[in-house]
């Protein structure tokens, strides 16, 4: 990889993933009223719960990514035109990725646990069930492997270029990537066995684990914040350390995504909505005080 990218500027790309963020957190926290009043229309009520809690986590994670991102996107005051990518912002940049991207998916994710198993449903659940699985972590993936050229670049802005051919990031971060790849790709042979321990609340794994990366992304970029000048980048061994985190995470969200077993499936009798409680006739009560 090149340790200069033509000036690519970190915080004012950051700025937009703020606005971005903060629109999907909108339509997550849509969704999440949406499940809750026209449950009889979304299907059974284990259907509603398992999207509602891919929609909450995915309303908060988005929320901790608007942040991370708006403290990214506030370096732009200290960048200058001839010194646009400093280390800070570079490093805060690879920590915000994965849990960024994975949130996105967690929405679609949602969606898709609404989709699943019903009848008539089955070629956007498909569509849906690929996006989640295969092609929305392996632009994860991708968009990890583009923050590790930020960083490469970063190094030969602010220590020279000897520094950035030294470094070892762009040889392990490519290593990162290929391993996340070939996560997906084995995840895709092993799901049909990995399925039947996928079931009942064992679905909430997935938006638990997405959360959980997400919070664990806001601490290190506030980490980032306190402990580095805005020049100063993290070191290798940390850089190296977070992008196979990022891949491993990616590839199990694709492992679980795609593992998940439709809701009703395996029972050969279709998915009925929860019916509501038969209503009392009045009338009959009425009557049947009467007679007494």
């Amino acid at each position: 990889m090149d340790c200069y990218n033509g000036g690519f500027n970190i915080a004012i790309t950051a700025g937009f993933y703020s606005q971005a963020a903060g629109v999907l957190a909108g339509f997550a926290f849509t969704a999440v009223l949406l499940v809750l009043t026209n449950g009889e229309i979304l299907g059974s009520q284990a259907r509603r719960a398992h999207a509602a809690t891919s929609f909450i986590c995915s309303f908060f994670a988005l929320l901790l990514s608007t942040v991370q991102y708006a403290v990214l996107a506030g370096a732009a005051d200290t960048l200058s035109k001839t010194n646009p990518n400093l280390g800070r912002a570079a490093s805060e940049e690879v920590i915000a990725g994965a849990s960024f991207g994975l949130s996105v998916l967690l929405l679609l994710y949602g969606t898709l646990q609404l989709l699943d198993g019903r009848s008539g449903y089955e070629t956007p659940a498909g569509v849906s069930r690929a996006i989640v699985s295969f092609v929305g972590p392996s632009v994860v993936l991708l968009f990890h492997l583009a923050a590790v050229q930020d960083i490469l670049t970063a190094k030969f802005q602010t220590a020279g270029l000897q520094a950035c051919q030294e470094s070892s990031v762009g040889t392990w971060g490519i290593a990162a990537t290929l391993t996340g790849f070939l996560g997906v790709f084995l995840g895709g042979l092993f799901r049909r066995r990995v399925r039947p321990y996928l079931s009942g609340s064992k679905r909430d794994w997935l938006p638990i684990l997405v959360l959980c990366l997400s919070a664990a992304g806001a601490l290190g970029v506030a980490t980032a914040e306190a402990i580095l000048r805005s020049d100063e980048s993290l070191s290798d061994q940390v850089i190296i350390a977070t992008l196979f985190v990022a891949s491993l995470s990616a590839a199990t969200f694709s492992l679980l995504a795609g593992s998940a077993e439709p809701h009703g499936a395996g029972s050969g009798v279709p998915e009925a909505p929860d019916q509501p409680a038969p209503a009392t006739d009045s009338n009959d009560e009425s009557q049947e005080t009467m007679a007494e």
